[in-house]
């Protein structure tokens, strides 16, 4: 557990606690918890807490091969500053194989003052590809080697 008292980064001021808490040989093996306050500038106030958790699906019997494990993750992260709020909650369980570098299945929607955007992982295929669907229904491919917007391919040839 980690608490923050009189903690400063630059003119950030930290306040409150975030425990990890992990379990070695149970399935479900690792929890995150946090509730922080930020202050910006001893003004504008950030309250953020955040709960998740890491559940061993398969794998757990072969210690010394990693290739085979499958882990899912669930939770989720909310935030307000004034009449602004944040919330991100894992929809359907994102999964990630010991062979694959990125998430290969699960939803997640993001909410920013009231609007909704989705981002689905895929269908379990391990690929660096997920998408997004934005507050207004437009869809975007994200390359998640880049954690940025893919370009649409028929714009970058003009056109063709």
């Amino acid at each position: 557990m980690v608490s923050y008292e009189n903690f400063n980064i630059d003119t950030v001021e930290i306040k409150g606690t975030s425990l990890i808490t992990i379990e070695k040989g149970k399935e479900n093996f690792r929890k995150y918890t946090s509730d922080l306050t930020f202050t910006i500038n001893g003004k504008t106030e950030i309250v953020r807490s955040s709960k998740r958790s890491w559940t061993w699906i398969k794998g757990m019997e072969t210690t010394e091969d990693q290739t085979d494990d499958i882990i899912q993750i669930d939770g989720v992260v909310t935030a307000t500053s004034g009449k602004d709020s944040y919330k991100k909650e894992i929809t359907e369980p994102l999964v990630r194989m010991g062979e694959c570098r990125f998430i290969v299945k699960g939803i997640v929607k993001i909410t920013l003052n009231n609007e909704i955007s989705t981002l689905n992982y895929g269908d379990g295929k391990c690929d660096e590809v997920a998408t997004m669907v934005n507050a207004a229904g437009e869809k975007v491919e994200i390359d998640l080697t880049k954690c940025k917007r893919m370009e649409n391919k028929s714009k970058n040839n003009g056109g063709n």
